[in-house]
């Protein structure tokens, strides 16, 4: 199962370093490590040097993550009950972008401008939005977790997310390299999306 876990982390993040994987999965550093020495023999995973390091999927490990995301779903006998928390998760999608499109930028059409963040009753009426958004998800992820214990991670995440953003460390609403709600939000997102085999151009305009 740990392989599993590891395999689909890295196919959701792309490139991660074991502490990201271990936080994505819920794993220890060291079991996460063991995971990668033993994926990385096996010609699954392969480190990567750079400006971008970390582990990564080799062509087999991507093929392999999805003949064990497809074997998971069928033994538990999940698949309904995912696709029906992906079409919950589906309009909320679209209200958290707008909170994110809210939070970045103000007014309304052509008239939006930069935030500056210099209108504290805006900022906080957007806040309290991301605040019911987080609400909203979090009883779309306890159904989800009912079914696949593995997205239990992502609600832990969320809730740390909300909490640095509620107490006033607002780069984890949007940052882009950090745990923030967006990470979270678009990892879940293409969590949902590689686990049903769904593709993302064909949520557009559905």
């Amino acid at each position: 199962m740990s392989h599993l876990l590891v395999l689909h982390a890295l196919r959701i993040k792309g490139v991660a370093v074991p502490e990201s994987v271990a936080v994505a999965t819920g794993l220890g550093v060291e079991g996460v490590m063991e995971d990668l020495r033993e994926l990385g023999a096996a010609g699954l995973v392969r480190s990567r040097e750079g400006v971008v390091a970390g582990w990564a999927l080799t062509a087999d490990g991507r093929q392999r993550e999805r003949e064990l995301v497809a074997v998971e779903l069928e033994a538990t006998g999940g698949r309904t009950s995912i696709e029906a928390r992906y079409h919950d998760f589906r309009p909320l999608n679209a209200v958290f972008l707008q909170a994110c499109a809210d939070w970045q930028l103000r007014g309304e059409g052509a008239d939006r401008v930069v935030n500056d963040h210099g209108d504290a009753d805006y900022d906080r009426a957007v806040l309290s939005a991301l605040a019911s958004i987080g609400d909203e998800l979090g009883k779309v992820l306890a159904e989800l977790i009912a079914t696949l214990p593995r997205f239990r991670p992502y609600r832990e995440r969320l809730r740390a997310a909300l909490a640095h953003v509620a107490a006033g460390e607002l780069e984890y609403f949007t940052g882009p390299l950090i745990d923030s709600v967006h990470t979270v939000w678009f990892e879940l997102h293409e969590d949902l999306l590689t686990t049903l085999n769904v593709q993302r151009s064909s949520e557009v305009g559905t």
